[in-house]
């Protein structure tokens, strides 16, 4: 799973397009505070997402989520890379 997120992270990274680092946006505060909620730390202090899924079916709805937004991501990295 974090090889999906770091992928996802590495796709969408605007300085990997050439653009400057932006502020964070309230929208990006906003769910990182909410993520931060379920996240703990491990022994060498690296943070740990832990999260209860109530079905089968909410994990298959993560891994489209995430699946297409780093297909459409990979998409962006091509037409700015042509």
């Amino acid at each position: 799973m974090s090889t999906a997120f770091e992928l996802l992270a590495h796709l969408v990274d605007a300085r990997e397009l050439g653009a400057r680092e932006e502020p964070i946006s309230p929208v990006q505060a906003q769910l990182r505070t909410q993520l931060a909620g379920y996240t703990g730390r491990d022994e060498n202090g690296r943070p740990t997402l832990a999260l209860t899924l109530p079905s089968d079916k909410a994990l298959d709805r993560i891994a489209m989520t995430l699946a297409k937004l780093v297909e459409r991501a990979a998409r962006r990295v091509e037409n700015w890379r042509q």
